[in-house]
């Protein structure tokens, strides 16, 4: 049976390369290890360029005078997979171009097979990011964000002279009960700052309202609380509700269910910042993988485009990681000065040697 695969301009590189090398074995020394098989997009093209790699190049004359090679060709492919037969060989000679080209396809190869591998990589991130039954789902993100940087380190196109392309804007997917407890986190977060105001000073810097708040009043009642510390004005619930009008928060809203919960703190300060950091670890962690995917899966983007995006979006979920990480990290183990103290004074008489 003659495959016969949707023929998309990538698939018509790969025949074109494919056919190459088929006409002149010899040429595999120019690609110089840049196309492995997994590199092409379907089953057949892998299977015809592994049966190539490994079948020694034949003798150009013989080449030329008899079909002897393509003939171990064909049967070393299709003990590999299904489909390969000789009209398809046919085939991918037929689309041979011009020879001059097999560096300029190797290169369009590796970058689309580069791109499914960040696809690949990008979509896994996403997915542990919002998947709550991980033991420690940050540390869990967090590794998979090192899988998806190495897969991008390891791609190298071009990137001077072209802009990076704007961030796409992927719909929040959090279920209710997951928006009731950042609210509950939030909520403590704020409560206990105001009750331990010189604590909230050390933690202000590293908690950003517009980032790792989920909802625009909690974002705007943190807002408040900095503002006041910046002041280094009074704390407490009153003044905060008072600051809290400043920044649009409680405009005609009645103010007491809220002036109850923030009268009410409960815990401990860094707990509930490392509650809140680490849904922001998580959430950018999901934007970051839906946002690379959708640059490796958008045909019009450039690899250069691509590769600009994704180091933009991991650069900004590294921001989040060091802030989450600075206020985790545990306090410095406390290290007792040793002081040295004189031993006992010797008793020995002492001698002078006399001065010639």
């Amino acid at each position: 049976m003659t495959p016969n695969p949707p023929l998309t301009p990538l698939v018509l590189v790969e025949q074109a390369l494919l056919g190459s090398l088929l006409l002149d074995p010899s040429r595999l020394a120019e690609l110089k290890d840049s196309l492995t098989p997994a590199a092409f997009s379907i089953a057949v093209h892998s299977a015809v360029f592994a049966a190539i790699q490994e079948l020694p190049a034949p003798d150009p004359v013989e080449h030329i005078a008899g079909p002897a090679w393509l003939d171990k060709v064909l049967a070393t492919a299709s003990s590999k997979t299904r489909g390969v037969d000789a009209p398809y060989l046919h085939t991918l000679i037929q689309a041979t171009r011009g020879l001059g080209h097999l560096p300029a396809y190797s290169t369009l190869i590796a970058d689309a097979h580069a791109r499914r591998r960040l696809h690949d990589r990008a979509v896994h991130l996403a997915g542990i990011a919002r998947d709550a039954s991980f033991p420690d789902p940050v540390a869990t993100a967090l590794r998979a964000a090192e899988d998806l940087r190495a897969e991008l380190d390891a791609w190298s196109p071009p990137t001077t002279g072209v802009r990076a392309p704007p961030r796409p804007d992927p719909p929040a997917t959090a279920s209710q009960k997951a928006v009731d407890r950042a609210a509950d986190d939030e909520l403590h977060l704020i409560a206990s700052a105001v009750a331990h105001p010189e604590e909230a000073a050390a933690l202000r810097a590293w908690i950003r309202a517009d980032e790792d708040f989920t909802n625009p009043i909690r974002a705007g009642l943190w807002k408040s609380v900095t503002a006041l510390l910046s002041r280094h004005a009074a704390v407490d619930p009153l003044t905060l509700l008072c600051e809290a009008q400043h920044h649009g928060v409680l405009a005609d809203a009645d103010p007491r269910p809220l002036l109850a919960t923030l009268s009410q703190p409960a815990g401990d300060l860094t707990y509930w910042a490392a509650q809140v950091l680490s849904r922001s670890v998580l959430a950018t962690a999901d934007r970051t993988g839906r946002a690379i995917a959708h640059y490796a899966a958008e045909a019009t983007l450039t690899p250069t485009q691509v590769s600009l995006g994704s180091h933009r979006a991991l650069a900004h979920f590294d921001a989040v990681r060091v802030r989450w990480q600075h206020v985790t990290a545990p306090p410095p183990a406390h290290r007792e000065t040793v002081v040295a103290r004189p031993g006992p004074r010797s008793t020995a008489p002492r001698t002078r040697t006399p001065v010639r």
